[in-house]
């Protein structure tokens, strides 16, 4: 018996019950939801601290070591503060899909009004290595990168980029131990199906640069053509 049909049907009915039973709450201010899908309100969602990009690129070349490195042009939404934490926080260790479809929209918004974007053949997301997605059961940036080609038709190639080295978190590290962290931690699998493409990395946040890097070198040894990347956030 197919029970799809009414799965679909009791969906609804279900999330009215578990909305009345657990009233959902913004996860910055704490003040009552309408509804539990988004996770956070209005308010807060328009006081995020957008990125001025055209300042971000300046910031990049001189401050992450992309001056001559294989990343053509890099994006972000937001300055990563305190309320965008909570919101990456939620995505990168609970899968909020619904949340991260909103970041999505905001990422695949920046991308179609950026002349550049527009040439991108492929959207990769940073992998992780399989003991941390056994631990997890997802990847952030995988989730934002179906959000983002959902609203863009760009496809997403999750396996051709392959984390081989389990590394530590880079969040505990310094800048110079985050680049030692990912060295050669990263290698192509199908070099078929980007050979010649134009392609954007896509991660949750950007801090140093590190692993962005690791992966763009992985990317143009296996003859990418050229290489964009776009966070959710960047810390300044």
């Amino acid at each position: 018996m197919n029970l799809a049909p009414i799965y679909k049907w009791a969906q609804p009915y279900s999330d009215a019950v578990l909305n009345f039973i657990y009233p959902p709450y913004c996860i910055i201010c704490k003040t009552r939801l309408e509804s539990g899908l988004t996770l956070i309100c209005k308010t807060c969602w328009h006081r995020l601290p957008k990125i001025d990009n055209a300042q971000n690129q300046k910031r990049s070349r001189a401050n992450l070591d992309f001056a001559e490195s294989q990343i053509s042009k890099f994006l972000a939404v937001w300055e990563f503060n305190k309320a965008v934490q909570e919101i990456i926080h939620e995505i990168k260790f609970f899968g909020k899909k619904s949340l991260s479809k909103f970041v999505g929209r905001e990422l695949a918004d920046l991308m179609t009004h950026d002349k550049d974007y527009c040439g991108v053949d492929l959207i990769i997301p940073v992998p992780l290595h399989k003991t941390r997605l056994r631990e997890r059961g997802f990847n952030q940036s995988l989730l934002l990168s179906q959000a983002i080609s959902t609203l863009t038709n760009i496809p997403v190639k999750e396996k051709v980029l392959k984390r081989i080295r389990f590394t530590r978190p880079q969040s505990q590290l310094n800048a110079s131990e985050r680049q030692q962290n990912v060295k050669d931690a990263f290698r192509v699998i199908d070099s078929s199906a980007i050979k010649g493409k134009t392609v954007v990395l896509v991660d949750d946040v950007l801090t140093t640069g590190s692993t962005m890097l690791a992966c763009a070198e992985s990317l143009e040894s296996a003859g990418v053509a050229k290489i964009f990347a776009l966070t959710a956030a960047v810390t300044l």
